[in-house]
């Protein structure tokens, strides 16, 4: 601010605005609106259909026409349904890269 007075403005910081702390700080608000979005997406994954979205088969087995991916199924065809899978669930990598491949992840997945 002082090598350019002009140029920027800084005169927000004066008026109470923080990084931490109190309600009306940075990373208040940030992780205010971060918990609001990870309530809707959790609702929206285990309640709303979320987690069935990008699956390439059907319950019963007959194919499904997928229809969007979701930022857990893009992590968890990353690796780390391979990582998560042997440690965790028990599963085999042969399972772990079938379902890597189908996007036949449950709700347990998820929630883990």
């Amino acid at each position: 601010g002082e090598a350019w007075p002009n140029m920027f403005d800084f005169s927000y910081l004066e008026s109470g605005v923080t990084f931490f702390g109190g309600t009306d700080s940075i990373a208040s608000c940030s992780t205010a609106f971060y918990f609001t979005w990870w309530v809707m997406y959790s609702c929206f994954m285990l309640v709303g259909g979320g987690i069935d979205l990008p699956k390439k088969f059907k319950p019963d087995g007959s194919p499904a026409q997928p229809k969007y991916d979701t930022v857990f199924h893009n992590l968890m065809r990353d690796g780390m349904c391979i990582a998560m899978g042997k440690h965790i669930r028990g599963r085999s990598r042969a399972e772990n890269l079938t379902l890597m491949e189908t996007n036949m992840f449950d709700k347990i997945d998820f929630c883990l």
